[in-house]
């Protein structure tokens, strides 16, 4: 977890299955998941990691090893889907990927949190506090000088899936 992460309440999983309920589920899932989860009991589907790391969820209709999840694992990579978006106002929809499974296409138990929540979990409360409708984001030269000499050491096509460039000398009016 990273230092701007909190670890999520209790009422953000609500209607979501815990890793203790609906054990007999697993039928459906492949006699390898069920062997492996069998020995090692459930894992979070990104991290690979039990309960020992936090409540494991099943968010969705996913069985299997694609069945378990915790939330701070799915909220990650809920930012990550958000950080791809476009930042144009004119291009920015609900993307589906927030709130449906990619694997199983069923919608998720738990509610996925606001824009602003995600984007507040980048800068942390207090950052976030500040940036609301009308705010002005500028990137510093020195800022922007690290991005280039980052960009510049990277393949082509790491570069050009990176979202460093955006960053390079950028000015984002919040809308």
């Amino acid at each position: 977890r990273t230092s701007g992460e909190e670890e999520e309440p209790a009422s953000a999983a609500v209607g979501a299955r815990t890793s203790g309920e609906d054990q007999a589920e697993a039928p459906a899932a492949s006699a390898a998941a069920v062997a492996a989860e069998d020995d090692e009991g459930p894992l979070c589907r990104y991290c690979f990691e039990g309960e020992s790391e936090g409540e494991l969820l099943s968010p969705c209709d996913c069985k299997g090893g694609q069945k378990w999840v915790h939330l701070h694992c799915l909220r990650r990579w809920q930012r990550m889907v958000l950080v791809s978006q476009p930042t144009h106002p004119a291009f920015y929809t609900s993307d589906a990927r927030h709130h449906t499974c990619g694997v199983c296409a069923a919608p998720f138990t738990c509610a996925p949190p606001t824009r602003h929540e995600l984007m507040s979990s980048f800068t942390g409360p207090e950052l976030g506090a500040l940036v609301d409708a009308g705010c002005m984001i500028g990137a510093h030269a020195g800022f922007s000088a690290e991005l280039s000499r980052s960009l510049g050491s990277m393949s082509e096509y790491v570069a050009e899936e990176s979202s460093y460039r955006h960053w390079i000398g950028g000015a984002y009016l919040i809308t």
